[in-house]
């Protein structure tokens, strides 16, 4: 219960400093002066066209169509979770996600293990949801957490280095507290870097 209440508010806070980082560049226009604002439509425009190349770093959703079928298995699968029968609901979430190849029923087999407070099933369902999603921050954040928790440091390192490396020297600092405090959490705190 403790590791779960760990994971998800770290999760959260890292998704919330995420957006930090992303809104860091962007002029608040309203409290602007009114001489400035013309000069910031200029930079409102460069970060929408930035914005547009973090668009395509998103995952294309599958071309799946929802058919009787597979909305049949999915709404089986909610009323399994809402009876308190996790396992039969996880697994038809994560046979779904690997059938349709979705982030987003991997993300709810996620769901589902957390509330069920099943680690091991958990990080299976996060490892779909990355290989699905692999530009899907959330799902990063959720990978990181589990696996320092888990003291797997061979696999957050490079994930973590390269985040340190492409992050702006703005938000740099923020970013190393943040994994400052995530690897507080960790059991074994060998030196990373």
């Amino acid at each position: 219960m403790k590791n779960t209440f760990i994971i998800v508010t770290l999760s959260l806070l890292l998704t919330a400093c995420a957006g930090i980082q992303q809104q860091a560049g962007l002029p608040n226009v309203s409290s602007a002066p009114k001489s400035t604002i013309a000069s910031n439509e200029s930079s409102v425009e460069a970060s929408k066209v930035a914005n547009t190349d973090i668009a395509r770093l998103e995952d294309p959703l599958p071309a799946t169509e929802l058919n009787n079928e597979l909305l049949f298995k999915i709404v089986s699968a909610e009323i399994a979770q809402q009876r308190g029968q996790w396992q039969a609901s996880y697994s038809s979430f994560l046979a779904l996600a690997q059938q349709t190849r979705d982030p987003r029923l991997a993300r709810r087999a996620l769901e589902v293990a957390l509330h069920a407070k099943q680690a091991g099933e958990a990080l299976s369902a996060i490892r779909l949801w990355r290989e699905l999603a692999p530009h899907s921050e959330e799902a990063t954040q959720y990978f990181l957490s589990f696996i320092v928790l888990s003291d797997d440091f061979e696999s957050a390192r490079p994930i973590l280095a390269q985040r340190l490396h492409e992050a702006r020297p703005a938000v740099r600092g923020l970013m190393m507290f943040q994994i400052q405090r995530m690897l507080v959490r960790a059991k074994n705190k060998p030196p990373l870097f």
